[in-house]
């Protein structure tokens, strides 16, 4: 019996140690006191939503100029969308309403800035901006997409054709094509997948717009290691049009009793020459003591698609 007292001794140390240890432990895990950082806690009084957007629903032009749209339009979107981004509030918070939700999205693709930018105005966290974001424009994209990018009737191409003589000198046309290279960082195990010319990683936004600037074709998600010849060679809407299944109009002559000619898609050098897409001689292929002759793209409808692509230069850092 003597060694007993120092067995129970032992046992008694050893389970008191195994306590001040996971209470240790306990210690020194980070715990999540609160729902809503203290920046956040004031949104409702401070916040751009709350307070700058308030005074601009008395200036039209002010509430266009921010968000646009107009106010009639922000509602018309906000109605269509509503019940897709709605969230539950529970009893530790109150979610964000459906109309700060859509205001937070605009605002970021109005601006481009950074999600934690528009965070700090909206005073929210740059995660939950992300996660609007990502909600509202997959929301848009859906209701939508069926009306707003259709595939054009015939007729619809025809107006369009008319828009860019009238606007553009440019008979017979029905867009101006080009590409942009959209930076994104490198997915896992991707390889060289995504590494485009510019040593960068990106993905390409393929894009038509018509006379007016607005878009009317868009594919999205092309490899960055792709021309924009070959990611258009290998969309939907390239492999639509060679199928011949876009109601694109018959052959018209430019003039009355002329010849016929197809109705065309105008492009830069990095797109193929085709039957129905038109793109400028090859710069290395005209020599400076040859006599000029100028192709039907040295006109001016590259600048259509130029201006509007520019703006996603300057707000997403492209290429």
């Amino acid at each position: 019996m003597a060694g007993y007292p120092t067995t129970i001794f032992e046992e008694e140390a050893i389970l008191l140690a195994a306590v001040m240890e996971d209470e240790e432990r306990e210690g020194n895990r980070t715990r999540r006191r609160f729902w809503i950082r203290d920046i956040g806690r004031l949104r409702g009084i401070h916040g751009e939503f709350h307070h700058l957007i308030q005074e601009l629903h008395g200036n039209n032009e002010e509430f266009k100029s921010y968000f646009r749209l107009n106010q009639e339009q922000f509602h018309e979107l906000l109605s269509i969308i509503e019940d897709d981004i709605k969230k539950k509030c529970t009893n530790w918070r109150e979610s964000i309403t459906p109309k700060e939700r859509l205001a937070i999205c605009l605002r970021y693709l109005v601006t481009g800035d950074r999600f934690k930018t528009i965070a700090y105005s909206y005073r929210t966290g740059a995660s939950t901006v992300s996660s609007i974001v990502n909600d509202v424009c997959e929301a848009i994209w859906n209701r939508l997409q069926d009306k707003v990018l259709r595939i054009p009737s015939e007729e619809k191409w025809k107006l369009i054709a008319k828009d860019f003589e009238k606007l553009w000198n440019f008979p017979n046309c029905l867009g101006a094509i080009d590409g942009k290279h959209v930076l994104i960082r490198a997915p896992s195990n991707s390889g060289t997948t995504f590494y485009n010319y510019k040593k960068t990683f990106s993905i390409v936004l393929l894009a038509v717009v018509d006379a007016h600037y607005r878009f009317t074709v868009i594919d999205v998600g092309a490899e960055g290691r792709n021309s924009d010849g070959g990611v258009f060679s290998n969309s939907v809407f390239g492999k639509a049009l060679k199928d011949g299944s876009l109601n694109i109009p018959a052959d018209e002559p430019l003039v009355p009793h002329g010849q016929s000619l197809p109705f065309v898609f105008v492009g830069d050098e990095a797109f193929p020459l085709k039957r129905y897409l038109m793109r400028p001689f090859p710069r290395d292929q005209v020599h400076n003591n040859e006599p000029k002759v100028c192709s039907i793209t040295d006109s001016h409808e590259p600048d259509v698609l130029l201006k509007i692509l520019l703006v996603f230069w300057f707000r997403n850092g492209g290429l």
